[in-house]
């Protein structure tokens, strides 16, 4: 699963390196563009801000403990992964 995260990736990048190549983008452009991500990225972040408010109360002290000791395992898990991709 992780390879064809890193394939999408690496496509992406390849789009936009080769729409970069092809095509000049003026300060409006450029700008255009910038605006929209902040604007995108910045209602991602107040959407799931408020959702996770508003769930905040509704969870339990001991599930939020399990999330957490859950999550942490993951990404040692996952960190003992690529460690051992990157040495062997």
């Amino acid at each position: 699963m992780l390879n064809s995260i890193n394939t999408t990736t690496k496509q992406i990048i390849a789009v936009f390196s080769a729409l970069s190549a092809k095509t000049t983008l003026d300060a409006l452009s450029s700008s255009t563009i910038v605006v929209g991500v902040f604007i995108g990225s910045a209602a991602w972040w107040l959407v799931l801000a408020l959702c996770v408010a508003r769930l905040q109360d509704k969870i339990s002290d001991t599930t939020m403990l399990r999330i957490n000791q859950t999550a942490g395992a993951a990404l040692i898990g996952f960190g003992v992964w690529q460690l051992q991709n990157r040495l062997l």
